[in-house]
């Protein structure tokens, strides 16, 4: 369509046949490098015959609708088709519409919109494609999926499962823990990780954090290792690696298996121990892992994704990755219900498939997946720079591999929840990651003590807005208001 229109005009001002085909040719190479087309189902505007006066104005505003709530229509025509109810903006209009907008505009913590649009035309290809082959559960886009995944993670195996508790849930029954056993973990985590641990009938042993990273620290471990420990369940959380030199060190010295929680930090890589610890920098320790991909370096990698991950799917959607050959078979066959072929269940598993349709989603976004975490790394360290000199603000440690799923500060001395108040009233979304420590829950009342460091942060953390688009000028404004909130 936009072939012949450019061509038409040209011919009517005096342009010959082959100059306006050239012309329309470098038009229409140009608008597909800068736009994305939107596309509409011949189904779908098989509906509007008969129905509408002007089709082409509805099968443009049906395919309008698409995009979701977040668009209108750029035009200069006054009758332009109004059945779909569709926002129409002269260009005349444009600029003040945009400014009004983008001024009070309200910042969530997380806005996937901007990634939404930039891949709508590789989504509906990977979907199309999905639902002409018609195999919805553990089609051929699954293997595939686990096949770009390993290779991506540098593992020998990925095992697609059904969400990222599942993937920790099977991790640890395939590595054979389970009633009886400890497992060694961090109380500051969300709920799926010490839950997972309970789940297999084994014990959650906590182990309090250290403040710079928010994970785990490895310093105290050795003091909670019992006869009964069988494992040591690190978190890589809000991105940033843990301590892995440390803890593979105390795992290989008491013959203990590793499984990494990786639910936040897709595609973020150990590089090096934080600054401070008496690994940092040292060699003989650090560099035979040094730049491996985080769940390749233990005996068991869980990964989640949760449409809010760094690598989401379009609903719950995990993976569990090993370098083990027994612990992969065991991990396949635990999920589709302990069997190896259908109608032979040899031990009880799980309904823990990832579908189809999730598997494409994830094939479409996983090329993008180092571009997209470099974004928040620079975003990260935008946020640092314009915090570095607010009192009462602590702002995160910058390592290397770092993916920075959560740009999260320590507001001190009792303001946080004020200062989150005060910004949800100026339109700026934030989110406390995790208002209570793991053994404080409800589930596991007064089964623990309590760790002094866990405590005291889940009283202090707040999540700023981050996602990879997110626009310099965002941030800036976030930040001008945080400040005016806390003078």
């Amino acid at each position: 369509m936009i072939d012949y229109l450019i061509q038409r005009t040209l011919k009517a001002e005096g342009a010959d046949s082959q100059e306006a085909k050239q012309v329309a040719r470098l038009t229409n190479q140009w608008i597909c490098e800068h736009f994305n087309l939107l596309t509409l189902p011949g189904a779908e505007s098989k509906i509007l015959v008969g129905t509408v006066e002007d089709l082409e104005d509805a099968q443009i505003a049906l395919a309008a609708t698409t995009l979701g709530e977040d668009y209108c229509l750029l035009t200069e025509d006054k009758s332009f088709c109004t059945l779909l109810e569709v926002p129409l903006v002269s260009p005349s209009q444009l600029l003040v519409v945009t400014e009004t907008t983008e001024a009070n505009q309200p910042i969530p913590v997380l806005d996937l919109a901007p990634q939404r649009r930039s891949l709508l035309p590789e989504l509906e290809r990977a979907l199309r494609s999905v639902i002409q082959d018609g195999k919805y559960i553990m089609g051929p886009e699954v293997k595939r999926f686990e096949e770009e995944v390993a290779a991506y993670l540098g593992v020998k195996h990925a095992i697609a499962v059904n969400s990222g508790t599942d993937a920790l849930v099977i991790g640890l029954k395939a590595l054979g823990i389970g009633a009886g056993d400890e497992v060694i973990t961090t109380p500051f985590s969300f709920f799926a990780t010490a839950e997972s641990i309970s789940t297999v009938g084994a014990k959650p042993i906590f182990v309090d954090i250290d403040p710079l990273t928010f994970n785990i620290d490895p310093t105290q471990i050795e003091a909670k290792i019992t006869p009964q420990t069988a494992a040591i369940m690190p978190v890589h959380l809000y991105g940033h690696p843990a301590a892995m030199a440390q803890i593979l060190a105390i795992a290989q010295k008491y013959d203990l298996k590793v499984i990494e929680d990786c639910a936040q930090a897709f595609g973020a890589r150990y590089f090096q121990e934080a600054v401070g610890s008496e690994y940092a920098g040292n060699p003989k320790i650090s560099d035979p892992i040094r730049g491996q991909a985080v769940g390749s370096i233990g005996d068991v990698g869980a990964y989640s994704f949760f449409p809010s991950k760094n690598l989401g799917a379009y609903g719950d959607g995990g993976l569990i990755t090993t370098d083990q050959d027994a612990v992969a078979e065991q991990a396949s066959m635990l999920r589709v219900h302990g069997a190896r072929k259908k109608y032979h269940n040899e031990v009880l598993g799980y309904n823990s498939r990832l579908d189809t349709i999730q598997a494409a989603i994830l094939r479409v976004k996983l090329p993008h997946i180092n571009l997209w975490n470099q974004a928040r790394r620079q975003a990260a360290q935008f946020y640092n720079e314009l915090l570095s000199s607010v009192p009462g603000i602590v702002t995160p440690h910058l390592v290397e591999g770092h993916v920075f799923h959560q740009y999260t500060i320590r507001v001190l001395d009792g303001k946080r929840d004020a200062l989150q108040q005060k910004l949800a009233e100026q339109g700026i979304g934030s989110m406390i990651y995790y208002p209570v420590p793991q053994d404080q829950l409800p589930v596991y009342q007064g089964q623990y003590e309590s760790y002094e460091i866990s405590t005291q942060l889940s009283q202090e953390v707040l999540s700023l807005p981050i996602w990879p688009e997110i626009e310099p000028e965002k941030q800036a404004h976030i930040v001008k208001v945080l400040i005016s909130s806390l003078s």
